[in-house]
């Protein structure tokens, strides 16, 4: 098959693409930046530069639709927070090919935290009591039934802007500064205390074809992974079942759950891939993706894998976790780094100054600059 990636700039696509290479089909990835993980990869047949959906979403939509016919792409995959736009063209790109998403209308309600929290709490599926506010006087209103309380904005990503008065951020931002409006809602959520546990997923008409549930020893500030361990995922594939099969869903989900004393507990979802993309066994990943027939594979736990550079920023700061840091860095393998595949390695030093440049110009974390240019707030 003729496949391409968007969303070149993740190591997950990076991941993506190599797997899909090596299983004999032949690879194309798009993307805003000019040097992306997966831009050098030796295994991409091209790589396309594409305007900046969140910017042009117009002009990306059709720069992906020029790419699909000359190249006669026969599925398309994104990866990253593009998957929106991606979505919001499904119809004009799934004429021509096939995509593995949904239309921006599921995935909508899966991205707006309070609308996938309704979702889950209607299918019977444990997750915290949530209450979703528009403005100071609702939030005023709704914080004396939440003694122990996390507020985050209905659209977020990598935990940075929790607020909370439990667990490692509590009393971090206080509440004073969040100023919810109608544009932009928050959550006004009970706060669950636990281990955090994270999954990815690949469904076909609402079934899972490939499940992976992993854990995340080592996290950048109590966001993103960067260590990532599989776990046992068979509670975990359940609830994606259930969650699933009520969207008849195509394409990939991603959750994060806490582990309470009766089972996972969900709190989000992302309709994209994630660092489990790592972990599953390459053959059942790309089956899970190319294959509606495959059968259900959940991956074993105890396979490791992770980010060499963000786990040693994570560690650097905490000095008691240093000899952790390096014993996980002896333990398992970068997921950038791979000796038939060497080039990806030093293209992150061009990504990482692409990206130093963006947060520079918006006043941003450098996590918030990764998707600057992709990401979709619930905009019309």
């Amino acid at each position: 098959m003729r496949i391409l990636v968007t969303g070149s700039r993740a190591p997950v696509a990076l991941g993506m693409v190599r797997a899909f290479a090596r299983a004999g089909h032949t690879v194309y990835a798009a993307d805003t930046p000019r040097w992306t993980l997966a831009s050098h990869s030796r295994h991409l047949a091209r790589h396309f530069r594409v305007p900046a959906p969140r910017f042009d979403p117009a002009g990306f939509a059709a720069a992906l639709e020029r790419i699909v016919a000359a190249e006669r792409i026969d599925v398309l995959v994104p990866t990253c927070e593009e998957v929106f736009h991606v979505a919001r063209a499904f119809d004009r790109l799934s004429a021509l090919t096939r995509v593995f998403t949904m239309p921006l209308e599921t995935l909508a309600g899966l991205h707006h935290k309070g609308s996938f929290q309704a979702l889950a709490a209607s299918l019977g599926i444990c997750t915290p009591r949530t209450v979703t506010v528009s403005s100071a006087d609702e939030l005023r209103a709704a914080l004396p039934g939440f003694p122990a309380y996390l507020l985050k904005p209905a659209y977020s990503r990598f935990a940075t802007r929790i607020v909370t008065n439990g667990g490692p951020l509590a009393g971090r931002v206080l509440v004073d500064e969040v100023r919810p409006t109608p544009e932009h809602p928050w959550l006004v959520q009970e706060f669950v205390g636990g281990e955090l546990l994270c999954s990815y997923s690949t469904l076909h008409a609402g079934r899972v074809t490939a499940h992976c549930a992993y854990e995340t020893p080592f996290r950048v500030d109590h966001g993103s992974g960067v260590r990532f361990v599989s776990a046992d995922g068979t509670a975990t594939r359940e609830i994606v079942a259930r969650i699933g099969a009520a969207l008849g869903y195509t394409g990939q989900l991603s959750f994060d759950f806490i582990l309470g004393a009766d089972g996972p507990v969900v709190l989000e979802c992302n309709p994209r891939a994630t660092s489990g993309v790592h972990l599953l066994d390459p053959a059942k990943l790309v089956g899970g993706i190319l294959d509606p027939e495959q059968p259900a594979w959940t991956e074993p736990a105890g396979r490791g894998g992770q980010l060499w550079a963000p786990l040693l920023v994570s560690v650097a700061g905490e000095p008691r976790r240093w000899r952790a840091g390096l014993a996980a860095l002896l333990r398992g393998g970068d997921v950038v780094l791979d000796p038939r595949d060497p080039l990806p390695v030093l293209a992150q030093l061009g990504l990482g100054a692409h990206f130093a440049g963006v947060a520079r110009r918006n006043g941003t974390g450098m996590a918030a600059a990764t998707t600057h240019d992709i990401e979709w707030n619930g905009e019309a």
